[in-house]
């Protein structure tokens, strides 16, 4: 069923992995046109969320000499100005924690229980919860669980 859902940026970001790794699966053409659509949609604001991450960074983090953001200890970080980190957090929360409006064809729990193979944490079917049409219900079915 095609609806429009409210989804937090930062859970965006989160999700497309989950929905790289639920593509690999062969599945109904039903399920992967639904399952294709929603990643081109999700696909469409990533651009977005990775344009908006980078302008906080570069505007929050310590320059080297040659004017580009340093590199923190771990890999994907960087070194934040300890003069504006109070800010760079508020920027960044406050990016993630945006609502957006999200075309997407949901489906049901039951149909990625058909297929072989399939299996998500309690973390990715969370993250993904947006997807689905059980999303309507606010609250996952657990009385529905085995």
């Amino acid at each position: 069923m095609r609806q429009t859902v409210k989804v937090k940026i930062g859970q965006l970001d989160l999700a497309a992995p989950i929905l790289q790794k639920l593509m690999q699966l062969q599945m109904p053409i039903k399920l992967a046109y639904a399952l294709q659509t929603t990643a081109r949609a999700v696909g469409g604001e990533a651009a977005f969320i990775t344009e908006q991450k980078q302008k906080i960074i570069e505007k929050f983090t310590e320059k080297g000499p040659d004017g580009k953001s340093i590199p923190g200890d771990q890999p994907g970080t960087w070194k934040l100005n300890p003069k504006t980190q109070v800010e760079f957090w508020k920027a960044f929360t406050e990016l993630m924690e945006t609502e957006i409006d999200l075309t997407i064809y949901q489906i049901s729990i039951a149909s990625l229980e058909t297929l072989p193979g399939v299996e998500l944490s309690p973390i990715e079917i969370g993250t993904i919860w947006f997807l689905f049409e059980e999303h309507l219900e606010k609250v996952p079915p657990i009385e529905k669980c085995n």
